[in-house]
């Protein structure tokens, strides 16, 4: 991707580091779409691995920002289906952890 769209991601990442979720919650949609709409523009292997960050970045948002599991939960998922490395997946399936101990409690 381009150095606005990674400029645009670390401002994301910004945002939800100040505990600004809303902002930081429209800038990681945004960058989602543009994944979505742009991905055969560009290298499938570059996208997947943007698509996964993301992604994983939209379900921390969601999880310990919006405090919304159910968000959260589908965003990890779509890390996990963009075949991150072992990092990333396993950060995925810990916040898809919580997610479920959260729906639990919740039920």
């Amino acid at each position: 991707m381009d150095a606005v769209f990674q400029q645009h991601y670390q401002a994301a990442e910004r945002a939800y580091g100040l505990g600004d979720y809303t902002e930081a919650h429209a800038l990681t949609t945004e960058l989602w779409n543009q994944l979505e709409s742009g991905s055969g523009e560009h290298d499938p292997s570059l996208v997947m691995g943007w698509r996964a960050v993301v992604s994983l970045l939209l379900g921390h948002i969601q999880l310990h920002g919006l405090h919304n599991p159910e968000e959260a939960a589908s965003a990890y998922q779509w890390v996990l289906e963009s075949e991150p490395d072992a990092t990333l997946a396993a950060l995925a399936e810990q916040g898809l952890g919580y997610c479920r101990s959260q729906s639990i409690t919740s039920a």
